[in-house]
């Protein structure tokens, strides 16, 4: 169920002038702390757009892959169409499954964390996590 209070999206959405993603169903939006979230009852996605242009691809790479909780585990990591792209979960919350995934471009990266009740919504999830695309001649 959706909350008529807020904007309802699905399919390519444009998060910034150079990232989008693609929706596979309808989610809520808003703004919160500076992050965009979607949300659905019962799935949340958390997600930010960062990078610097003082540092190269593979310096924030590396960076954000040693600043990895120790805690994590089902790491998975792919590079296809000049995207670096990777994930892994944590068992932060005892209600709900979390799913951390970060995507590389050449003009930063996207991080997205989707917390969910369902292990159906796992194929969201890495629909949503492949679905992001940049766009860096925007």
């Amino acid at each position: 169920m959706l909350n008529p209070d807020f904007p309802i999206i699905k399919g390519e959405f444009q998060m910034t002038k150079n990232w989008s993603i693609n929706l596979p169903i309808d989610f809520n939006k808003r703004i919160e702390e500076g992050s965009l979230v979607i949300w659905k009852k019962d799935f949340t996605i958390w997600i930010n757009v960062l990078g610097s242009e003082k540092f190269t691809k593979k310096e924030q790479i590396n960076f954000v892959k040693n600043n990895i909780s120790k805690d994590h585990y089902d790491f998975f990591e792919e590079n296809e169409s000049g995207l670096y792209r990777f994930k892994y979960k944590l068992d932060e919350f005892e209600d709900c499954l979390e799913v951390n995934t970060f995507v590389f471009g050449e003009l930063g990266y996207v991080q997205m964390s989707f917390y969910y009740d369902n292990d159906k919504d796992t194929d969201i999830v890495n629909k949503i996590w492949r679905s992001v695309k940049e766009n860096a001649h925007a």
